[in-house]
């Protein structure tokens, strides 16, 4: 016969089971003859009877709901439910917030670009202060055909784009509803919603052409059949314009079609301008002194002064006129200092030998080889400084390649030098003496400024 035992002693097995225990140990602690086995199939009864008596209760409560027609959950389901919607309703508001912090971005951008493309002959200073426009300006601005045009472009764009809503987007861009659908009446646009929709292709528009601007074409072209494709300067159409048209056209709006529309002054009788040689192609003889570019994009290369030529508009004597002085201007890229420069009327042989002059007098005081990066124009490949610079060892010339800015550190002073001149000494002088001691001041200050930046003390002020 076998042994029964206790519902006491299984449960204790079983727990002690379930805990980890050891199973052979555990029927030793407690007198199981059967030994691990029959733990084993206490364990696994216990199991069944647990899940079958959920399933009885399951049935149960199922019966009981439909004749209460009740839903019976318990309570820590009911707070899991609680929690599962307060997560989801969290990660909405997550998401809502995410969109809406791109969607302003992108408004931003598109809003920057409209008034971009509104102002007329847009200046990088202009574009700079965009940001810090005053309210008034915005409003001049938002006044235009022009930014009506490319807000209700991008308006468009965003809404087919994005799905964004129509309403928000004519707020935000201060557009009336009106002239928004009128845009689109009057470029026979789709709904933009249906594009949105339906993933179907946005179709391109075109940027804004001004009604006077077609009005000028048209007289510029009236004036050219009138003449027989006379090829004449802006001032001459203008005039004619006047007095034969009796409209304004100003000199600007006519160089802008010059630019925009070049076809319309091309005349038809005028001989082959290709064949000009004009300042920028490079002749045979031109070649024969054009060096190698030595440096190309390593700007860390040492020992390198760049060479760079640039205009100055300059008031003399209290008038008016301004005077227009070329100046070349030489900089040491590892001391950051200005090392020579020289004025004359145009950008020339005579005064970039000057400079290169200066340049070597300069190596030879720090007693250091120096490399002279310079562009490929006539000033520089010439036969005068091929010949210099094969003449003396402490200097080597290296020309950037044709379309790449390899003398970014020149060029960039340049622009800020002009700058920075005219910020602190304005552009009005007594004579041209008077402005060449100032410019020469400004050096000196400049070159100890940077000195003292750099903490380069060793080096002693030997530049001009």
């Amino acid at each position: 016969m076998p042994k029964i035992y206790d519902n006491n002693i299984k449960t204790e097995a079983v727990k002690r089971y379930k805990n980890g225990e050891n199973i052979d140990k555990i029927a030793n602690d407690l007198n199981i003859k059967a030994g691990s086995q029959l733990i084993r199939i206490w364990y696994k009864s216990s199991k069944s009877c647990y899940s079958y008596s959920i399933y009885k209760d399951c049935k149960e409560v199922k019966l009981m709901s439909q004749k209460l027609k009740k839903d019976f959950i318990s309570k820590e389901l009911k707070e899991k439910n609680k929690e599962n919607k307060l997560l989801k309703d969290r990660i909405k508001k997550l998401e809502k917030n995410l969109k809406f912090e791109i969607e302003e971005k992108m408004l931003a951008i598109a809003s920057k670009e409209i008034l971009e493309k509104s102002i007329p002959s847009c200046t990088a200073t202009i574009l700079m202060n965009l940001l810090k426009m005053s309210k008034k300006e915005k409003i001049m601005i938002m006044a235009t055909k022009a930014y009506k045009y490319y807000a209700c472009s991008q308006i468009y764009y965003l809404v087919a784009n994005y799905g964004m809503g129509t309403n928000r987007l004519i707020n935000y861009f201060k557009v009336h509803k009106n002239t928004y659908s009128k845009f689109k009446m009057k470029l026979k646009l789709e709904n933009p919603i249906l594009l949105y929709k339906y993933k179907l292709k946005i179709p391109t528009i075109n940027s804004f052409e001004n009604e006077r601007f077609e009005n000028a074409v048209d007289l510029v072209k009236d004036f050219k059949e009138a003449n027989n494709d006379l090829q004449t300067g802006s001032l001459l159409i203008r005039k004619w314009i006047f007095v034969n048209k009796n409209k304004r056209v100003s000199e600007k709006m006519i160089n802008l079609i010059k630019r925009e529309k070049p076809e319309v002054f091309k005349n038809s009788f005028s001989r082959d301008n290709s064949k000009k040689s004009s300042y920028f192609n490079e002749s045979k003889k031109h070649n024969s002194y054009v060096r190698d570019d030595l440096i190309e994009m390593n700007y860390n290369t040492p020992n390198v002064v760049g060479v760079d030529g640039t205009n100055l508009k300059i008031e003399l004597n209290n008038s008016s006129y301004k005077t227009k002085l070329n100046y070349m201007i030489s900089y040491d890229w590892d001391l950051k200092t200005i090392v020579a420069y020289n004025f004359d009327k145009n950008e020339n042989s005579n005064s970039s030998l000057k400079v290169f002059k200066r340049i070597n007098e300069y190596s030879i005081n720090t007693k250091s080889n120096k490399v002279i990066q310079s562009d490929r124009g006539l000033a520089f490949s010439c036969e005068k400084i091929f010949e210099y610079v094969n003449k003396n060892n402490n200097i080597v010339h290296s020309m950037s390649r044709r379309g790449f800015k390899h003398n970014a550190s020149t060029e960039s002073l340049n622009r800020w030098v002009k700058e920075k001149f005219f910020k602190t000494y304005g552009c009005k002088f007594k004579n041209i003496q008077n402005f060449y001691d100032t410019f020469k001041k400004f050096v000196y200050n400049f070159n100890k400024l940077q000195f003292l930046k750099y903490n380069i003390f060793d080096q002693k002020n030997q530049h001009l």
